[in-house]
């Protein structure tokens, strides 16, 4: 009776499993930097950090610096080096990036039209055929890179982040 129970269970979670795979091919999803569970991540708030036991944390530093470096080496790849610092140049007038798993795509639109500077790169590495959340997705790998280079700010809590110019 316990087995019959087990095989229930696995094919009704196979069968749920094959749902969700057809229901995501329907709507294609666009991974974002922001997506990155915010435990994985080593930039996260001094207050979530103090929260996660050190042994997953310890855990999670080599993971997270393997992201760090992945996103770095794409961002050399496929940003033009002499793109940075008119990017750069755009927060140093107080402008603030808001970045987000929970942010609509349209915010990120909003951000290219208010950047000149960002909107071309961002279009280039989304592709001449990017929807609007490929553009987002685009939009965030560019900030982070630029974080990552040392060329912007950034504050993160949990899935949110928010970029800045390290003037201040």
């Amino acid at each position: 009776d316990l087995s019959q129970r087990n095989c229930a269970a696995s094919q009704a979670s196979t069968i749920a499993c094959q749902l969700a795979s057809m229901m995501l091919a329907l709507t294609p999803t666009v991974p974002k930097i922001s997506l990155v569970p915010s435990d994985f991540s080593h930039h996260t708030s001094t207050s979530a950090r103090v929260r996660a036991p050190s042994r997953r944390r310890s855990r999670m530093r080599p993971r997270a610096a393997l992201v760090s470096l992945a996103v770095r080496q794409c961002f050399a790849e496929h940003v033009l080096l002499e793109e940075g610092p008119a990017i750069v140049e755009a927060f140093n007038t107080e402008a603030l990036v808001h970045t987000g798993d929970d942010l609509p795509d349209r915010d990120y639109l909003t951000v290219l039209a208010a950047m000149p500077s960002l909107d071309a790169p961002a279009r280039r590495v989304a592709g001449p055929s990017a929807n609007d959340g490929e553009l987002a997705s685009a939009v965030e790998f560019i900030l982070e890179g630029l974080y990552l280079t040392k060329r912007l700010a950034k504050d993160a809590s949990g899935a949110r982040a928010l970029y800045r110019s390290r003037n201040r």
